[in-house]
C-alpha cells in the first residue's frame, strides 16, 4: 500500500512539474496575446469610463448567461454599463440584454487565443489578481472560479452569479420579447418555406454550433415523422445540426433571431444546449431533452439526470417541458410526447 503510495505521488509530482514548465514557457506568449486585446480593444478607457469590459471566450449558453447578468452587475457594483467582447455570430444577441451599453466582435486571431486560455486556470486567476486587468470578467473565469463552489450552487446560472460576486439566488435576464416587426417578419419566413405559422415544430439538436452533445440522428428522424403524422409541418435549424433530417424544411436562423422565430413556429424540441438558454421563457411551448451523454465529461454535474440544468428549477423558464433521458429517446417516448395532443 505504502509503495502504491509512493508512486502515486510520484506521478503526480511530476504532472505538476511538467505542468509548471510548460505554463513558464507559455507565460510570455499568454501576456504579448493579452496586452494586445487590452490594447485594440481600448479596455483601460472602458474602464476608466466606469464600463466594465465582459470578455465571451466561452460556449454560446455560458457567453448568453454571462451577458445576462449585466444588468445586475451593474446594479451591484454601481456601474455604468457592459462592454462585450463576443464571437461575431453572437453580438447581435447579447446587445439585446440589458446593462450591455456595447458589444463588439472578437477578432479571429483574438478568439482563437481566448479559447485557448479559456481553461488555463493559473493565467485566468493571474488576470483575475492583477491589476488593472483584474477589473475584467472573462466568461470562463467566472465559470471556473463559479463552478469551485458546486455545493453552493443549485443550479447552472448560480455558477456565474456567484462567480461575480453576488448571491447564488440573483437571476439573469431574458431577451427583450419580440416586437411586433419581428413576428411578421418571422411569420413571413415560415410560410415562404412551405411551414404553418402557430403549426411548426422547430427541432433543435445543437446550439448553432457543432456539437458533441448530439443526440442519435434516429431519435430527430422519428420526432419529425410523429410530428408530420400529428399534422404538425416540421422545421429544422440547420445550424448545429450534423446531419440533414428528412422530412423538415431546414432553416438557417441567426441567434438574434431565434425567439422570434421559435414564436412564429409555436413548438421548439431542442436538445439541452446554449440555445435553451437564449429562447427560454420567450416561446409558446418549449421542449428540453436532456441527455445522459452529458454525464461523461460534466465536472459540475451532480446528479444522474441533468436537473443542474434545467430550466424549470433555475426558473428561466418555468413552463418548460423537460425530459430527463437515461437512454436513447425511441418512438415510445416519442409518441408520449405527441400523445397529449389531438391531430391538427
Amino acid at each position: 500500500m505504502s509503495g502504491d503510495l509512493y508512486n502515486w505521488s510520484f506521478r503526480r509530482s511530476l504532472r505538476v512539474s511538467f505542468g509548471n514548465v510548460r505554463y513558464a514557457l507559455r507565460f510570455p506568449w499568454y501576456i504579448r496575446n493579452w496586452l494586445r486585446i487590452w490594447n485594440e480593444y481600448d479596455l483601460a478607457v472602458s474602464i476608466q469610463n466606469n464600463v466594465i469590459p465582459f470578455v465571451c471566450n466561452f460556449h454560446l449558453g455560458d457567453n448568453f448567461l454571462l451577458s445576462a447578468f449585466a444588468g445586475e452587475y451593474c446594479k451591484t457594483y454601481g456601474l455604468q454599463g457592459v462592454f462585450v467582447l463576443a464571437p461575431p455570430n453572437q453580438i447581435n444577441l447579447i446587445s439585446r440584454l440589458p446593462g450591455v451599453i456595447r458589444v463588439e466582435a472578437l477578432k479571429p486571431r483574438d478568439l482563437r487565443f481566448l479559447i485557448d486560455i479559456r481553461f488555463d486556470t493559473r493565467f485566468l486567476a493571474w488576470i483575475a489578481y492583477t491589476r488593472p486587468f483584474s477589473r475584467c470578467v472573462i466568461a470562463s473565469s467566472v465559470f471556473l472560479f463559479g463552478g469551485g463552489r458546486p455545493s453552493k450552487a443549485r443550479v447552472f446560472p448560480d455558477v456565474f452569479a456567484m462567480g461575480l460576486g453576488m448571491p447564488a439566488e440573483t437571476k439573469p435576464a431574458p431577451l427583450p420579447l419580440p416586437s411586433q416587426e419581428e413576428l411578421e417578419r418571422a411569420t413571413k419566413l415560415l410560410e415562404s418555406a412551405g411551414l404553418r405559422p402557430s403549426h411548426t415544430v422547430l427541432l433543435a439538436p445543437g446550439s448553432n454550433s457543432l456539437s458533441h452533445e448530439h443526440m442519435p440522428d434516429e431519435s430527430w428522424r422519428i420526432l419529425a415523422r410523429l410530428a408530420k403524422e400529428h399534422g404538425w409541418s416540421v422545421a429544422l435549424n440547420r445550424s448545429g445540426c450534423i446531419t440533414r433530417i428528412p422530412g423538415t424544411v431546414a432553416l438557417d436562423i441567426p441567434l438574434e433571431d431565434l425567439v422570434a422565430i421559435g414564436h412564429a413556429c409555436g413548438w421548439v424540441i431542442a436538445q439541452r444546449s446554449g440555445l435553451c438558454d437564449v429562447v427560454a421563457g420567450r416561446i409558446p411551448r418549449l421542449t428540453v431533452l436532456y441527455s445522459i451523454d452529458r454525464q461523461r465529461y460534466d465536472p459540475l454535474q451532480p446528479d444522474p439526470c441533468g436537473r443542474f440544468y434545467s430550466l424549470v428549477e433555475s426558473g428561466q423558464d418555468p413552463h418548460a417541458e423537460e425530459l430527463f433521458l437515461d437512454d436513447d429517446f425511441d418512438e415510445i417516448k416519442a409518441q408520449e410526447l405527441f400523445g397529449g395532443f389531438e391531430r391538427l
